[in-house]
């Protein structure tokens, strides 16, 4: 996983222990949901990465990712073998 700048220019990469599916998403707090997928018992999963340094946040659910990650207000959703989970990122009333 990597972040360029407009030309081109890398800011940061980060290696994962398994293969990225889909595409990245990214909230308006610079957070990036990253779903890997892999079948050679390599942890997989959705991880939150910190779109600014490429440092990881943390993982998320376990499990073969087969969808891309969506941030909706102060929500994520992420879909895997187990089923679809929504995780609050943020205050709810």
């Amino acid at each position: 996983m990597q972040k360029r700048t407009i030309t081109g220019r890398l800011i940061w990469e980060r290696g994962l222990p398994a293969c990225v599916v889909g595409s990245p998403s990214m909230d308006r707090g610079d957070v990036v949901a990253v779903g890997t997928y892999q079948v050679n018992h390599v942890q997989t999963g959705t991880y939150l990465i910190n779109g600014a340094t490429g440092g990881i946040i943390r993982m998320l659910a376990h499990g073969l990712d087969f969808a891309q990650s969506t941030f909706a207000g102060d929500w994520l959703f992420t879909a895997n073998q187990f089923g679809v989970n929504g995780w609050a990122l943020g205050t709810h009333p």
